[in-house]
This record gives C-alpha cells, sequence and structure tokens, in this order.
C-alpha cells in the first residue's frame, strides 16, 4: 500500500478470508496432488498467521470458502470506479 500512495497508483485492498480448518484442507490437498509450485504448507500458513496485521485502511473482504460471485462484482465496481 505503501508504493501505491508513493506513486500514485490506484489501489483496491481484498483480504480473503479462510476458516483455519479449511485453509488446512486445501493446502494438505494441494500438496498430495501436486497441484502447486509453491513450497508453503501447514506448517507455512501457521507461521505466517501469526504474524497477521489488521488491515486498517479501506478493503473488501472475500469469505473463500462462500460464494464469491456477490463480492466479485463489487471488486469489479471498485476497479471500473477507479479508471
Amino acid at each position: 500500500m505503501k508504493i501505491a500512495e508513493e506513486t500514485d497508483a490506484k489501489s483496491i485492498i481484498i483480504y480473503m478470508e479462510t476458516p483455519r480448518e479449511v485453509a488446512q484442507n486445501r493446502l494438505t490437498k494441494r500438496i498430495a496432488e501436486r497441484e502447486s509450485y509453491s513450497d508453503a504448507n501447514w506448517e507455512v500458513y501457521q507461521m505466517l498467521e501469526g504474524k497477521y496485521e489488521p488491515i486498517k485502511s479501506s478493503h473488501l473482504t472475500v469469505k473463500s470458502h462462500m460464494d464469491i460471485s456477490p463480492v466479485i462484482d463489487r471488486i469489479v465496481s471498485e476497479v471500473n470506479r477507479l479508471k
């Protein structure tokens, strides 16, 4: 966000919210099926989770374990508004 402010870039912050058990299941499945080039696993998730800092500025929240269609429409509207 700091870079966007320093360069007058237009930006939207989107927070992806996922319950821990859903994240763990997705990571376990991805690793088992070798669906990603990422080395991130449950241990990495837990380490990063402990470093989480709440977002203080305006942002949109996507609950990734639910239907994301309504928020996608809102994101598109926000992007179009920034043009």
